[in-house]
């Protein structure tokens, strides 16, 4: 399954608007406003992207929007309709025409500034969930051992729903204290399932603390030496 970036993966909603980003390495950039990053969408997604550019800088052609599964296949591409009013590029996804599950939006431009081209991308990362399933337990697994401090302790996080089945598109918050997350949000792909990676910077217990959904926090001990 594609590993989400945590440095690249930023921001979807049900209203999504981007703004700009300043980075030096590009002269362009995107960012999601709202809500949080690995959020959960229903129904009908509204992008809303606004390009920022150094003055002089002109948009070639307006953003497009890849969408890709969880195992990091392309659905399908499209291409957004600016307002000249506002200067939004936006479209519309209907989410009801996939099954529910972890899916990537990858917007990317291409500009123009003296005279050379530049190409700006941005990945998303979030949930869709359209069904009725409600989450009601959260399992947490991981070699319950000695993990020297060089290496990473793998958690995995299954959440089933009310019927017992795996949930998929379930928001799953994670705090170590005493140690590092590669990413303190996930969402659940089609089997119920998200993992985290674990790390530290000297021997000692971290403590786990699983929130999945509203259900009360799981708690885990990873213990790390010399």
């Amino acid at each position: 399954m594609r590993s989400i970036q945590p440095l690249r993966y930023t921001r979807i909603a049900l209203a999504l608007a981007l703004g700009a980003l300043a980075l030096p390495s590009r002269s362009a950039e995107v960012t999601v406003l709202q809500p949080v990053d690995s959020s959960v969408v229903r129904g009908t997604v509204e992008f809303k992207i606004r390009a920022q550019h150094e003055q002089g800088e002109q948009l070639i052609a307006n953003p497009m929007v890849a969408l890709q599964d969880e195992m990091g296949t392309e659905l399908e591409t499209t291409r957004t309709l600016r307002d000249p009013k506002t200067g939004l590029c936006s479209m519309s996804l209907d989410t009801t025409r996939f099954r529910d599950g972890l899916y990537y939006a990858t917007i990317s431009y291409r500009s123009i500034l003296n005279g050379k081209v530049q190409d700006t991308e941005q990945d998303m990362t979030f949930g869709i969930r359209n069904g009725s399933g409600r989450a009601t337990k959260v399992g947490v697994q991981y070699e319950d051992r000695d993990y020297p401090v060089k290496e990473s302790c793998a958690v995995t996080v299954k959440v089933v729903d009310q019927r017992g089945r795996p949930m998929p598109a379930a928001r799953v918050s994670l705090k170590a204290e005493g140690g590092q997350l590669d990413q303190e949000t996930r969402i659940t792909d089609s089997s119920g399932e998200t993992t985290a990676s674990v790390d530290v910077e000297q021997a000692g217990n971290v403590t786990l603390t699983i929130t999945a959904e509203n259900l009360p926090p799981v708690k885990r001990v990873v213990r790390f030496v010399p």
